[in-house]
């Protein structure tokens, strides 16, 4: 509920008044007025509604305290709007004075304070301790209640909104102090918090997606997968050229670079048209050596005078890069062909947002052809696929 401050500050003064007229007409007779507190402050870990907050309460007591009296937090004076958990406890609340960290428990005892939680009237009771020390006078007190606490686990949940979009509802948090003399001087203040709807703040950050294909020195390919016989490569084909030396490889080496800013990263997948064909002859897609590969697993190649054909393998540059098929490079693959429907097969890939601005892996290229093989002119085309994933 809303605080109605104006009204009830106006039900002060007129109380005030008569107060006033008392004294006025009984002259002589002196009363004896309550103590005020001053720097009253309750700092609420988060104003947005129905939301479960810490509290931070501090005051100044302005007159000495004593042992087994009260001090009583009532959280929302005049109603039960905020929400105090059963389970929150002794162990959920701090209270510090000068330098001075209280012993809190269930019970009072020498230099332990009791904590009583009264859940359905909102109210932290604090008794001072049986003997012991206890506050001086002016001393600041900070009343620490939620996981700010040590050891806290419960919080206070603040109201619903009552008030109108953007407009604080407001409510005071009563501090008393009672040293149950039977009409001795009470301590009291009041600390008044807000309670308002969290501001809402948008943006949208554009997707992004770069995919380079780039050609590589031959004598980079070199230092990365061996000295062998070198294509001409550029950034749309790789020229194995003519082919003189049989059962020897050839290679020849391209840069895949892709960048995004997807969440869940990104996948290349690649395909071949068809094996290299020159009219009704074909070079057949690599086996690899005799353990065998295809195009979803990889095997070491390095048998180029008994195992033939054209084959692939990737080794990661920047990133996560190449898929852990080729070992990083060690091991060969054929490419999905679609003229015998092969599904197109993951080459690099990435799972989450890539920690560096460009993933880079290095696809090698490489062939070994046997003495008969038909002569003529072959070719296929590899088509890579990137994907995002938003």
């Amino acid at each position: 509920m809303a605080r109605k401050l104006a009204r009830k500050y106006k039900k002060e003064i007129l109380t005030l008044g008569l107060i006033l007229a008392v004294v006025l007409v009984f002259k002589g007779i002196q009363s004896a007025y309550a103590a005020l507190m001053s720097g009253e402050k309750d700092t609420l870990s988060t104003s947005v509604p129905d939301t479960a907050a810490d509290h931070e309460i501090s005051f100044v007591k302005g007159s000495a305290w004593a042992l087994d009296d009260t001090l009583v937090v009532e959280i929302d004076e005049d109603a039960t709007d905020f929400t105090i958990p059963g389970g929150l406890d002794y162990t959920d609340v701090d209270l510090a004075y000068d330098t001075t960290e209280a012993v809190l428990f269930s019970s009072a005892g020498a230099n332990t304070w009791k904590v009583e939680v009264d859940n359905s009237n909102d109210t932290i009771t604090f008794i001072t301790p049986s003997s012991g020390t206890v506050p001086q006078q002016d001393d600041t007190i900070v009343i620490q209640i939620g996981t700010n606490a040590s050891g806290g686990d419960q919080q206070i949940t603040n109201p619903s909104k009552t008030a109108d979009p953007g407009e604080a509802d407001t409510y005071e948090i009563g501090i008393t102090y009672d040293n149950g003399g039977g009409g001795a001087a009470e301590d009291t203040g009041r600390a008044i918090v807000a309670i308002i709807e969290g501001v809402t703040v948008t943006a949208t950050v554009a997707e992004s997606l770069s995919f380079l294909i780039a050609n590589v020195a031959s004598g980079d390919c070199d230092d990365g997968f061996g000295d062998l016989l070198d294509a001409t490569v550029t950034n749309t084909t790789v020229a194995f050229g003519n082919i003189t030396s049989f059962g020897t490889f050839y290679h020849g080496c391209q840069d895949l670079a892709v960048g995004t800013n997807a969440g869940s990263g990104y996948g290349i997948t690649s395909q071949e048209d068809d094996q290299m064909v020159s009219g009704s002859n074909s070079i057949p897609d690599t086996s690899c050596n005799a353990s065998g590969c295809d195009e979803t697993d990889g095997e070491p190649w390095t048998d180029a005078g008994t195992y033939f054909g054209f084959g692939h393998t990737c080794s990661t540059i920047d990133g996560t890069g190449c898929n852990a098929e080729y070992s990083t490079g060690n091991s060969y693959r054929q490419f999905a062909s679609i003229a015998d429907s092969e599904t197109a097969q993951q080459i690099m890939a990435n799972g989450s947002t890539p920690t560096v601005a460009t993933e880079k892996g290095r696809v090698e290229y490489k062939l070994s052809v046997s003495a008969f093989q038909p002569a003529g002119a072959y070719q296929n085309i590899i088509t890579y696929i990137a994907t995002p994933n938003f």
